[in-house]
């Protein structure tokens, strides 16, 4: 996926949305490689998002793994496994990553981003976040698990190996163990 750049009429502020570093540049690139310490063969690449705006070239990004997204902000670093992440929202422009004891905000107050580029990495940090616990579709494995144990019991049902009160009674087991 080629770059993405978003422009905002408030301060007229630039930001890129980036699948390798190469596409950023280069003040950009050293200061993600300086910083954030990622070995990228091992923990590879999702997303970029960096301020481009001239002047401010790699002092705001974030950088999403596949299990870490590594957020800063001019002298602020904040990192996060997405295994201890509970949860990521969108409130208003930003991002807000959830983890005990912690609270990150993915973009700076000073460079406001637009609503486009919010919700574009919104959804990128969210499914990467989903797909972390253990689900390629974004919904939470334990559902899929509960999903297919209901879809064998009424096919068991339909064949007429269990009756209508032995399926109800499975049925509710299968719900309270997923909850």
């Amino acid at each position: 996926m080629p770059a993405e750049t978003f422009s905002s009429s408030l301060y007229g502020t630039t930001y890129v949305i980036a699948t390798s570093l190469e596409d950023l540049h280069i003040n950009t690139q050293k200061a993600i490689l300086e910083m954030a310490r990622i070995d990228f063969a091992s923990e590879p690449l999702v997303s970029i998002c960096a301020l481009d705006t001239w002047g401010s070239r790699g002092t705001i990004w974030s950088v999403v793994t596949d299990q870490t997204i590594l957020v800063k902000h001019g002298n602020n670093t904040s990192q996060n496994l997405f295994l201890d992440v509970t949860g990521v929202e969108r409130k208003g422009l930003n991002i807000q990553i959830l983890s005990p004891g912690n609270l990150t905000q993915v973009f700076s107050w000073a460079a406001l981003p637009s609503e486009k580029l919010v919700e574009t990495f919104y959804q990128i940090v969210r499914n990467t976040w989903l797909m972390s616990k253990g689900s390629s579709s974004g919904v939470p494995i334990q559902t899929h698990r509960c999903i297919e144990a209901l879809e064998r019991l009424g096919v068991l049902r339909e064949a007429g190996h269990l009756t209508e009160e032995e399926f109800d009674s499975l049925k509710m087991k299968i719900l309270a163990q997923s909850l």
